[in-house]
């Protein structure tokens, strides 16, 4: 997928969330889009795109967007999804996070 075509996407999500679709649908609070990259540095270029979601120019990015690769996460190993294997496409943000905290 292009990134201009992931960036449309993600801003998707973006006045999604903003206009609490996920409320309004799934009667829920809270959502987060994870994305699964094929590397590192796809993931990290994803997540580089996601930081202009908004677009305001402040490319400040937003906690919504969760962004690993395929070295970290192993559907024989399904709790590597919940562990520290995520980044957060917010500026500045360069900690990994888990799903659970």
């Amino acid at each position: 997928m292009s990134d201009k075509r992931f960036l449309k996407k993600m801003r998707g999500y973006f006045f999604w969330w903003k206009e609490k679709g996920h409320t309004k649908k799934f009667n829920i609070k809270h959502f987060r889009v994870l994305t699964l990259a094929k590397s590192e540095e796809r993931a990290k270029t994803l997540r580089k795109v996601t930081l202009k979601v908004k677009g305001d120019g402040n490319q400040k990015g937003s906690t919504l967007f969760w962004f690993s690769d395929e070295s970290k996460i192993s559907l024989e190993d399904p709790q590597t999804i919940l562990k520290q294997n995520w980044h957060i496409a917010a500026k500045g943000d360069t900690k990994l996070h888990g799903i659970l905290g």
